[in-house]
């Protein structure tokens, strides 16, 4: 995947802008973040774009965005960390985008799937949202895949990794990607590090059986490794000592599977505790493994573990990325990790409403640009005919530095996405 050399005004907006403001709190799941007001975005350097739809420009109301997911429970750090994320992209265009102002509404749908259904609704009927960015539980997506293509409300859907859930005309992946699906390249990595056996060990939901099968029929067969063992635990399972116990020893011996949020904090701790680090050769884990790089103490924990998924490490060697890394990091005191999918998911958008001049109101025309290549600093992101992005992935090692841990290249695999076309019962 080619790599851009040059990204300049975002990054210049993030780093003008980055040592002003307070950094955005964690929200209750209701608040709001109010646009800028025309003089606020005047003096912030942002000047309203050329070409705004007379229509938009007349009516002088906002483009109004619902945030919808957990900012609650055990996904509630991934929540809190996109939403806080889009408030601050927002803040580095003076509240407004396309000329016009920009209202994030956070809703929380407690992981449930009715919730998530009247939240929405509420939204949408009150709120007039023009679009959704969100969920992020696998669970939710895929139950209320069918009620939410039938809605007239445009959905981008920044996580989600369950193959179970389809986008419908109405929706559009952004960052989200099944690379377990689309990796054999890494079962050869594997083997070519002197792996023979794997055991996996899946939190036990959609997304997690999804990655672990994906793990099992393509990744590991690419390699001719033999899965040796398999386990499942509940989200917010506690102990992993029954099953750290009953893995087998060996240099040809190697840990994947499925954990994230909590989940995998309590198993970096515990592998480190019992030693599992010494007795096996590779603990490998796709996905978010503790919210990858904005935890770095918890991540410490997980010192000489790999992990890969869409999320550039800090020291991908890319100055303009570099530039978002310093600007976030000055921000939030963290690195991105997590929040470069709220950053792809922004520039999605604004993209989108800029192509269209401020006019949302053609939900055929908004998908039609949010399915166009996305330019980021990290690459460009394509997407396929079904709306699943297509973009590269990252093998990163986890290291400790002075305590605290964080991210680091290893390979990058190019053009990866969940499986398309979908299945025939899929109507779209």
């Amino acid at each position: 995947m080619k790599v851009l050399t040059r990204f300049a005004p975002v990054l210049g907006l993030l780093l003008a802008a980055c040592g002003g403001a307070a950094a955005p709190a964690s929200s209750p799941a209701t608040s709001t973040a109010a646009p800028a007001s025309p003089a606020a975005a005047s003096s912030a350097g942002v000047s309203a774009k050329p070409g705004v739809s007379a229509a938009a420009a007349a009516s002088g109301n906002p483009i109004k965005i619902g945030v919808i997911g957990e900012y609650t429970g055990p996904f509630g750090v991934n929540g809190n960390r996109i939403a806080d994320t889009l408030d601050w992209l927002l803040q580095q265009d003076g509240g407004q985008i396309a000329g016009r102002p920009v209202k994030l509404i956070r809703a929380e749908d407690q992981a449930k799937v009715d919730v998530f259904q009247s939240e929405a609704k509420r939204l949408m009927e009150t709120e007039k949202v023009d679009l959704f960015i969100g969920p992020i539980n696998s669970g939710v997506a895929a139950s209320a895949q069918k009620w939410m293509n039938d809605q007239p409300t445009t959905w981008v859907i920044y996580e989600v990794g369950t193959v179970q859930y389809y986008p419908g005309d109405n929706a559009v992946r952004s960052v989200a990607t099944s690379w377990h699906h689309a990796l054999p390249a890494l079962g050869q990595y594997y083997a070519d590090q002197g792996i023979k056996r794997a055991v996996t060990i899946g939190l036990d939901y959609a997304a997690g059986r999804d990655f672990v099968n994906g793990e099992v029929k393509d990744v590991l067969p690419a390699g001719k490794i033999e899965l040796a063992k398999q386990f499942w635990v509940p989200v917010g399972n506690a102990d992993f000592g029954p099953i750290i116990s009953q893995i087998p020893s060996g240099q040809d011996v190697m840990i994947t599977g499925a954990l994230w949020a909590a989940d995998a904090l309590r198993f970096m701790q515990q592998a480190t505790d019992f030693g599992l680090k010494s007795k096996v050769k590779v603990i490998a884990f796709p996905a978010a493994f503790a919210n990858d790089d904005d935890d770095p103490t918890a991540l410490a924990a997980g010192a000489g573990m790999y992990v890969y998924n869409e999320m550039p490490p800090p020291d991908l060697p890319n100055p303009d990325y570099q530039k978002f890394v310093a600007a976030y990091k000055q921000k939030f005191g963290v690195n991105p990790g997590y929040a470069t999918k709220a950053y792809l998911s922004y520039l999605q958008v604004k993209q989108a409403a800029e192509a269209l001049k401020g006019d949302l109101s053609d939900r055929k025309k908004l998908i039609e640009e949010l399915r166009q290549p996305v330019k980021t600093p990290f690459g460009t992101v394509q997407f396929d005919k079904c709306g699943n992005a297509v973009r590269s992935i990252f093998f990163k090692q986890i290291k400790s530095v002075d305590g605290k841990g964080e991210t680091s290249l290893v390979k990058e695999f190019g053009d990866s996405s969940i499986p398309c076309p979908q299945p025939a019962e899929w109507k779209g």
